[in-house]
């Protein structure tokens, strides 16, 4: 779990990096938690997700760290990949 928590700055930097995938980053999130869940963290790191310009939502920054760490020639493509694939379509 703790793989997933990320400070703010961190959050920041990730989303500078990401760039123009998906079209930006346009919010820096903490998911809502219902019932008797109670969201994770642990000090200065929180459970962060990115949404972005083209709709997509709920990418959870650890995540995106942890794959750039272990992927760092492949992760823009890959990240731009499911970012694309998660974008949500106006009909």
């Amino acid at each position: 779990m703790y793989n997933q928590l990320a400070t703010s700055e961190e959050a920041q930097q990730i989303a500078t990096a990401l760039g123009s995938i998906g079209g930006g980053v346009v919010e820096t999130y903490i998911p809502e938690y219902g019932g008797p869940y109670v969201v994770p963290e642990n000090g200065p790191s929180k459970f962060y997700h990115f949404r972005f310009a083209n709709g997509a939502e709920g990418f959870n920054v650890g995540l995106i760290r942890a794959f750039m760490q272990y992927s760092p020639m492949r992760w823009p493509m890959m990240i731009a990949t499911e970012v694309e694939a998660a974008r949500k379509v106006e009909y």
